[in-house]
């Protein structure tokens, strides 16, 4: 896949993003309302094959079988506090002298969970406004599959300029969501009150 040439119109983004939203409420054992109270560590595979399929039709996992000793891993943790995400990879020597490499995506149930009780105050993720928690998860997501995207075609992660270069022609912001996952809400919008804020790391 040619990453650089990669882009969606804000349109198209828009409408993918909610499709994905409405097919998580459908397809999900424990996700059925945008304010969940319960996600398993499936869910989150779900969602992001739920991505992989609509906007890299499939090559993220490819990618990964390709380059990884092992499946894409997925963990909620409930001891991040200080990201909603982390996109990990790591490389272990094995007994027989070689290098396996394995990438894992985090998210941070706690945090989540702690945002949407007071339906008056904004949540902003990854600099855009969320109005639950799985547009909040979605946010987190395509944040942390950025993250994946650059490891895996450059071996590092830092939300470059030259990272930025796969949505060239979007506003989108180097430490935001780019064109293919756009949200609908503009960054940097308030809305009166406090905003709760919820940031993405990546390690690798």
């Amino acid at each position: 896949m040619d990453l650089l040439a990669l882009h969606n119109s804000p349109e198209a983004v828009a409408a993918k993003t909610l499709a994905l939203h409405q097919a998580v409420l459908q397809g999900s054992g424990q996700i059925r309302e945008g304010n969940f109270t319960r996600i398993s560590n499936d869910d989150l595979a779900r969602l992001f094959h739920l991505y992989d399929h609509h906007f890299f039709n499939g090559w993220l996992g490819k990618a990964v079988t390709e380059k990884a000793q092992g499946p894409l891993l997925f963990r909620l943790s409930r001891t991040m506090t200080r990201a909603g995400g982390k996109t990990i990879k790591t490389r272990r020597l094995t007994a027989n002298g070689t290098w396996a490499t394995h990438y894992e995506i985090a998210v941070a149930s706690r945090m989540l969970f702690m945002t949407f009780n007071d339906v008056q105050r904004p949540v902003e993720v990854c600099g855009l406004i969320c109005h639950d928690r799985l547009q909040a998860l979605q946010r987190i997501m395509e944040h942390e599959i950025i993250h994946l995207v650059e490891l895996l075609a450059w071996n590092t992660s830092s939300l470059s300029s030259r990272g930025s270069d796969w949505w060239a022609g979007s506003t989108a912001s180097t430490t935001g969501p780019p064109s293919w996952s756009r949200a609908r809400t503009a960054p940097g919008t308030r809305m009166g009150k406090p905003t709760a804020s919820i940031t993405c790391r990546c390690r690798g």
